[in-house]
């Protein structure tokens, strides 16, 4: 047996859509202005972080479908192109449950590097993508000052995710 299929979540009913209520919510805070630009009008992906988060720690409560809603309603919010965050949250599913990515949920350091890291990737290729859509090389500051923004606002953003976690399945993961 996988690593990955011990880390499922038991059925907990109701409790099971925690993680898809906090991606949706994460979603609406991400719209918001912190009023910290660094230059850029940017703002960090929230959503980011707490699907990482949960994927992480138990992809069952986050399956492909769930994903796939979250980044619809994302893109919905902040007017992206229809489908783009879908993909980048997708991909960021894919790297960590199918690559059977543990280490990521083993302690908070390892899963603040790990997140650092496929930010900067998912970034990158939201850089790329929109620059496509758009036909010309977009400013890559935007885009930067969100990546450094997300990372840097992922202790607080995870940390509330592990108190949850904690709270509401009795099981402290990581």
């Amino acid at each position: 047996m996988s690593s990955h299929n011990v880390r499922a979540a038991p059925s907990h009913g109701i409790k099971s859509i925690l993680p898809f209520i906090l991606a949706l919510l994460a979603a609406v805070l991400t719209t918001l202005s912190y009023g910290v630009s660094m230059g850029a009008d940017a703002t960090p992906s929230i959503t980011l972080i707490v699907v990482f988060f949960w994927v992480s720690r138990r992809p069952a409560l986050l399956p492909p479908l769930a994903i796939l809603a979250i980044g619809l309603w994302h893109d919905a919010l902040i007017g992206a192109p229809i489908g783009l965050t879908p993909m980048l949250l997708l991909a960021v599913r894919a790297a960590i449950v199918e690559q059977n990515i543990i280490i990521f949920s083993q302690s908070f350091l390892l899963g603040w590097i790990g997140f650092a890291a496929l930010c900067s990737l998912i970034t990158l290729l939201e850089w790329l993508v929109v620059s496509w859509v758009q036909g010309a090389f977009m400013a890559g500051s935007p885009f930067v000052v969100q990546a450094v923004l997300g990372i840097v606002v992922y202790p607080l953003v995870a940390g509330l995710c592990g108190w949850l976690d904690y709270v509401v399945f009795g099981i402290r993961k990581g």
